[in-house]
């Protein structure tokens, strides 16, 4: 800008160009200012239930996969295996299979987070479908494992089931948030990962208290 005069406290004087800019750059600055507010993550509750109602028709299918995923393979799964190796082991306690069933799975969770990155995969609807259905299948043979105290099966049967299960959980979480980023580029992404989020972790929350129950209630036992 330019000053009027000599007078170095006179108010200077813009270009119409600059006079311009100026008001461009400060509505610019007002509206994301104010539209901050509702974005999610900015910690207005309106935002987050916004978000929930607007993403949960194509959220769904990967919310509901996602916590069941997650449940069973965090919240159930350390709830169940130890009585799923118990009751494999007809002469001891399965404190041997334990340990490498343990080991062994999260070793698989790593592989599978690690593995994600170069062995990428869509997940269409009839590919969730699917995997949840294969997934479900190896996880009730080990819950069948832990609540039915008579040997079904084997130890070694028993530490695969484990590693299935946690290998599962290690892949597919960050294939699901791919597969997010790349069907729904248009569909507010980062809304559809939040509504995921949210039941995810609710679904968690109260599965841990299940399995407790479940635990302390006798419904799952040893030998």
């Amino acid at each position: 800008g330019k000053s009027t005069g000599d007078d170095e406290t006179a108010s200077p004087t813009w270009s119409a160009e600059e006079q311009a800019a100026t008001e461009n750059w400060l509505d610019t600055k007002d509206t994301s200012s104010s539209s901050s507010v509702l974005k999610p993550g900015s910690g207005d509750p309106r935002s987050v239930i916004g978000t929930l109602k607007a993403t949960w028709p194509v959220a769904k299918p990967y919310a509901l996969f996602f916590s069941w995923v997650t449940m069973a393979s965090w919240s159930l799964f350390r709830a169940v295996l130890p009585y799923a190796c118990a009751n494999s082991d007809a002469e001891g306690s399965g404190e041997g299979t334990l340990q490498y069933a343990q080991l062994l799975s999260y070793i698989a969770l790593s592989l599978g987070s690690f593995l994600s990155n170069f062995v990428t995969l869509t997940l269409t609807p009839r590919r969730l479908i699917a995997v949840t259905i294969i997934f479900t299948g190896v996880f009730s043979l080990l819950f069948v494992a832990a609540v039915d105290p008579d040997p079904m099966f084997p130890e070694w049967f028993v530490i695969i089931l484990a590693i299935v299960v946690r290998f599962t959980d290690g892949y597919m979480a960050p294939v699901l948030f791919q597969s997010i980023a790349r069907r729904h580029a248009q569909q507010d992404p980062e809304g559809i990962v939040t509504t995921v989020s949210c039941l995810q972790s609710v679904v968690s929350f109260f599965m841990s208290w299940v399995a407790f129950a479940l635990v302390f209630g006798g419904a799952i036992k040893e030998e």
